[in-house]
C-alpha cells in the first residue's frame, strides 16, 4: 500500500500548535508510521516540552502517552509550583500499521478516520457532555458559562453557551482533561482502533480546535466539509480554516432567525489576533494500483467460477491464474489516464452491472493477449457471468 504524510500549521494567534510525524519500528519489530498533534493552551511551557521530545523514539513504545506524561511530571516535580500548573496542552497520536489504525486522543482537539471516503471514526471531546467524563469528573468542578461564536454553515454563525471547568486549585478550562496543570485534571485518554483492508483507501487527520471549530454544524453543510477534510490537501485544509476565521461572518442571534449583523472575529485593538493557530496532520493509505487491480480480476473469477458451478480445487487455480494475468495486463497499460480509470471502477464493488461491463468491456482485449488466459478460455466464462 502506499502511505503519504503531511503536516501543515498556521500560527494565527498564540503560535502553540504543534504536529509531526515520521516512521520507525516498534519494540516489538513492527514497522509503522505515526501522527502526533498537540495544541497548546496556557503559558508556553508545556507545549515547549512536547515540540523538544524524541518522537521516533516514544512513538516506538508501547504506551506512548505515559512516557510522555512521566517526561513532563520530571519537569514539573523539578519546579513546583504555579510555573507549570498554567500551562498545558491536548493531545493526539495515530499509529498505522499495515493492518489497523491506533488512535489516542486526551482534550478537545479532534482525531478523524476515513474510509472510502466515509468517516469511520472521530473521538468524543473531553468535555462536561462527554458521559465518560461526567461520571469522572463532575463531582470535582465547579462550571462557569460564556457565550461564544458558533458555526452554523459556511457563513453564519449564532452564539452558543460554552461550560469552562474550574477545577480544585482555581485551573479554569474549556476541556475536563489536558496533559500539564501539575496533573490537575487527571487523564483517562481515549483510544480505539480501527481495522482495515488492503483494498481500504483510509485518511487520518489530526487536527487542532482551530480547524474543528470552523467546521459547519447544519447537517447538510457539515456533510460539505467533511468531504473537504476527506479530499483537501493538509496545507489546503489550514488554508479552508484561516479563510473561515478571518471572513465576513451573517451572526444570528438565534440560529432561526431571519435578521443577522455583521461579525468579524478579528480584534485589532487588541494583543490577541481574534483567530486561533490551525494545525493539521494528515495520512493517506492508498491500495497501489496491483492490489487494486487484483482484487478486482479474482473477484470477478470467483464471480465467473461460482456461476459455472465449478468444483472448488478449479477456483483455486482459477484464483492463482488470475493473478498471473494481472501481471501481463497491468504492465501492458500504456496510458496512466486509461489506467488509472479502469482501476477507479475497479476498486468500487457494488457498481451498478453497467458499470462493470463497462470495466470489463475496456480490460477484456489486454487480458484476451494472454496465452495464460486463453487456456481455460475464461473470456466466455467471465462475459457468461455478467
Amino acid at each position: 500500500m502506499s502511505h503519504t504524510m503531511n503536516v501543515s500549521i498556521l500560527s494565527l494567534d498564540k503560535g502553540q500548535d504543534f504536529g509531526m510525524c515520521g516512521k520507525t519500528t516498534t519494540i516489538k519489530g513492527e514497522e509503522m508510521e505515526w501522527m502526533v498533534g498537540c495544541d497548546g493552551h496556557g503559558t508556553d511551557h508545556i507545549i515547549n516540552i512536547l515540540r523538544e521530545l524524541n518522537w521516533e523514539y516514544i512513538m516506538a513504545r508501547d504506551d506512548s502517552l505515559k512516557l510522555v506524561l512521566d517526561i513532563i511530571d520530571s519537569h514539573w516535580k523539578q519546579c513546583p509550583g504555579s510555573r507549570y500548573a498554567s500551562s498545558g496542552a491536548t493531545y493526539m497520536e495515530a499509529k498505522i500499521f499495515k493492518n489497523r489504525i491506533e488512535t489516542c486522543a486526551v482534550g478537545d482537539s479532534k482525531i478523524m478516520v476515513f474510509m472510502d471516503d466515509k468517516l469511520c471514526y472521530e473521538n468524543t471531546e473531553h468535555n462536561i457532555f462527554n458521559p465518560l467524563e461526567q461520571v469522572r469528573i463532575q463531582h470535582r468542578i465547579i462550571k462557569t458559562n460564556v457565550v461564544v461564536p458558533f458555526v452554523l454553515t459556511p457563513s453564519n454563525i449564532t452564539g452558543v453557551t460554552k461550560h469552562y471547568h474550574v477545577f480544585e486549585d482555581g485551573t479554569n478550562l474549556a476541556m475536563t482533561q489536558a496533559l500539564g496543570h501539575n496533573r490537575i485534571t487527571g487523564i483517562q485518554a481515549e483510544r480505539k482502533v480501527i481495522p482495515f483492508g488492503s483494498e481500504n483507501k483510509m485518511r487520518v487527520l489530526l487536527m487542532s480546535d482551530g480547524v474543528s471549530d470552523m467546521l459547519s454544524s447544519e447537517p447538510k453543510y457539515y456533510q460539505q466539509d467533511l468531504q473537504l477534510l476527506a479530499h483537501l490537501s493538509a496545507d489546503e485544509i489550514t488554508n479552508f480554516a484561516e479563510q473561515r476565521w478571518k471572513q465576513d461572518w451573517h451572526l444570528y442571534e438565534k440560529k432561526e432567525d431571519e435578521l443577522f449583523t455583521h461579525y468579524s472575529f478579528a480584534t485589532p485593538n487588541s494583543r490577541r489576533s481574534g483567530f486561533d493557530d490551525v494545525m493539521v496532520v494528515v495520512c493517506d493509505i492508498l491500495p497501489t494500483q496491483k492490489e487494486a487491480v487484483v482484487e478486482a480480476i479474482v473477484e470477478a473469477v470467483v464471480e465467473a467460477v461460482v456461476e459455472k458451478e465449478y468444483i472448488e480445487q478449479d477456483k483455486i487455480a482459477l484464483d492463482a491464474l488470475a493473478i498471473q494475468v494481472l501481471t501481463e495486463a497491468f504492465d501492458a497499460f500504456q496510458s496512466r489516464e486509461e489506467e488509472d480509470r479502469l482501476i477507479g471502477l475497479a476498486v468500487y464493488k457494488d457498481d451498478s452491472a453497467i458499470e462493470r461491463m463497462d470495466f470489463w468491456q475496456k480490460f477484456i482485449p489486454t487480458i484476451e493477449e494472454s496465452n495464460k488466459w486463453k487456456e481455460l478460455d475464461i473470456v466466455k466464462i467471465r462475459r457468461n457471468s455478467i
